[in-house]
């Protein structure tokens, strides 16, 4: 007999949505060889993963934590091996095509509709009501690469930074850290896509709405 939507909500854990990141995150490719490899690719994901998902102030503080809090951490967010600073956390996952996580996103999105999860926030012809908004992360005045978006301030000084354009589907999806990370995949506002449109958001709502 199928599971009802009840039943399949119950088990849809957030153990369960880290089981499901940690099969997906083992096949994304390692390019990484020999005295590189110190920290595995699918453990320094979910240690991102876990930094966006408890909002740390900073890489550095979400490095150096008790010894109680660096248990649960590993427990609840299954991580093997050990966490990495912040500067080589950046090495390891710079080179990484965003691209690769693109079907999470797909798959993660694919197991809150079977439990039925998203068809709580349908709304007419079964479309889904999506929050959306701007948003900025990584500033500085000195390092920039070719994606940063520039900000000229009144003294002067100009400041880089990447802006993007996140969605989420629901008022408890945004709610729910767990879930708010699976919902939509952000759609960065880059350089590019500045030049082609007058407005990064207008243009960066256009691409996610086809991602």
């Amino acid at each position: 007999m199928p599971k009802s939507y009840a039943q399949l909500q119950q088990s849809l854990t957030f153990d369960e949505l880290m089981k499901t990141l940690d099969e997906q995150f083992r096949t994304i490719p390692d390019n990484r060889t020999g005295n590189a490899v110190q920290y595995q690719l699918p453990d320094v994901l979910k240690a991102a993963f876990a930094m966006f998902s408890l909002k740390p102030p900073s890489l550095l503080d979400f490095k150096t934590q008790s010894t109680a809090e660096e248990n649960n951490l590993h427990n609840i967010y299954r991580i093997e091996g050990n966490i990495p600073s912040d500067n080589q956390m950046r090495g390891i996952l710079d080179p990484v095509d965003t691209q690769l996580l693109r079907p999470l996103f797909r798959t993660c999105f694919s197991l809150l509709s079977k439990a039925g999860v998203i068809g709580e926030y349908e709304y007419r012809d079964k479309h889904v009501i999506v929050s959306i908004d701007g948003v900025e992360h990584f500033s500085s005045t000195k390092v920039h690469c070719s994606s940063c978006t520039t900000r000229k301030h009144r003294n002067g000084e100009i400041s880089y930074h990447h802006s993007g354009l996140s969605g989420a589907s629901g008022k408890s999806l945004i709610e729910s850290a767990a879930i708010q990370e699976t919902a939509d995949a952000d759609q960065t506002t880059n350089i590019d896509t500045r030049r082609k449109s007058r407005d990064c958001k207008t243009g960066a709502i256009t691409n996610c709405s086809g991602a």
